[in-house]
């Protein structure tokens, strides 16, 4: 094809035609620029193409991320209560005669339990220590993206401080007066029981204290949960919006 276009150039401008020549040499420069013009359009096409496949996968991975915080959350909303009663209950004991205490009233002041809940952060991460951040369009779910980690922060503060409670403050006092053997033998072992003294339990000032700064510390955890969740359920609602505006993944 360039022979050709070579060709008639040279014929054009032999036969003293330099306007004509002039003139096919202004289109075939159109046409140049034009080809080049279209091969960068194609270029950015196939470049945008690869970001905005990137950011689908992004979104994804985001979205199943928040999808088990989220639920990791909930459940532990709906355990939450059964702890607080179980507090409740210990700081009624407090005072009472051991001859009232049944079984079960013995197990509820001995438990420590406390639930962890698991924030996933993978994904998170990875876009905001790197710059894949910027893949995804949304300025709005940037943003809240952003500001995510303060929040599990927070929240992830206030469960150490409830966890703080239980292994540095109330356990040690329950178990200075509470015998772990008599609840963790069986009948068969030859093992002597120091037996438990329940009347001390019962009218410890500082047991007192530790159940009602553990019953202070989950409440808080309640409302930090509560709002934690609402930050998450707002993303989450973002993403799922963004994530249906893409095709399915190939």
């Amino acid at each position: 094809m360039i022979p050709v276009f070579r060709k008639i150039r040279q014929g054009l401008f032999s036969s003293g035609k330099f306007r004509s020549y002039l003139g096919y040499a202004l289109g075939e420069i159109i046409l140049v620029v034009i080809g080049i013009l279209i091969a960068l359009q194609i270029n950015n096409w196939n470049e945008d193409h690869k970001d905005r496949l990137k950011e689908q996968k992004i979104l994804v991975s985001l979205q199943e991320d928040f999808r088990y915080t989220q639920h990791a959350l909930e459940t532990s909303l709906s355990i939450y209560p059964e702890e607080i009663e179980r507090l409740d209950s210990s700081l009624h004991y407090i005072g009472m005669q051991v001859s009232e205490l049944t079984p079960e009233r013995k197990f509820t002041l001995f438990y420590t339990g406390y639930r962890s809940t698991a924030v996933v952060e993978g994904t998170l991460n990875s876009i905001l220590n790197t710059d894949k951040l910027e893949l995804i369009s949304n300025d709005t779910l940037k943003n809240l993206l952003t500001a995510y980690p303060a929040e599990i922060k927070k929240f992830l503060s206030q469960q150490e401080n409830v966890k703080r409670v239980v292994l540095e403050i109330q356990r040690p006092i329950l178990e200075s007066y509470v015998s772990l053997a008599e609840f963790g033998l069986g009948q068969d072992t030859k093992v002597k029981v120091i037996p438990s003294d329940f009347e001390k339990l019962l009218n410890s000032r500082n047991y007192q204290n530790a159940l009602v700064n553990r019953m202070i510390q989950n409440q808080n955890l309640v409302a930090q949960a509560e709002k934690f969740l609402e930050k998450t359920n707002s993303i989450l609602n973002y993403i799922n919006r963004e994530v249906q505006r893409f095709p399915s993944i190939n």
